[in-house]
């Protein structure tokens, strides 16, 4: 009895997801390989590969959410959220967790600069509201 795999009854497309993700994922690895550069020994273009990857990915993610009636409002709610959280990160220049956790505000856990009038890790936000 198979499961998994698109047709299947329970939890179609899962398999194709995993796939999708190791595919995704064994690109990454090969840009971080070559240190960032586009082009691979093997003669490709590691930006299009990574292109084609994930547009793979999206497209194997939109069939399982689809097919096993997962909730689309919630999940758009997440992907809003989360990609909020990484847009932030990225505008901070900061480039591990460990850098982040130390900058997040230990009121609101937003992260965020101290603000240089407190003593403690507090955001400019909190501080000014005397939390």
């Amino acid at each position: 009895m198979t499961m998994f795999a698109i047709g299947d009854k329970e939890w179609p497309g899962i398999s194709k997801l995993v796939e999708e993700c190791g595919e995704a994922l064994q690109v990454c690895g090969k840009l971080m390989g070559t240190g960032g550069e586009e082009k691979h020994w093997d003669g490709s273009n590691l930006h299009q590969r990574l292109e084609d990857e994930l547009a793979d990915l999206q497209a194997a993610i939109m069939f399982v959410r689809e097919v096993n009636c997962l909730d689309s409002d919630r999940h758009d709610q997440r992907v809003a959220k989360k990609l909020a959280r990484f847009r932030a990160w990225h505008a901070l220049g900061l480039t591990n967790l460990l850098v982040l956790r130390d900058n997040a505000c230990v009121v609101c856990h937003k992260q965020c600069l101290p603000d240089a009038r407190a003593n403690e890790s507090i955001c400019a936000a909190c501080f000014e509201a005397g939390r």
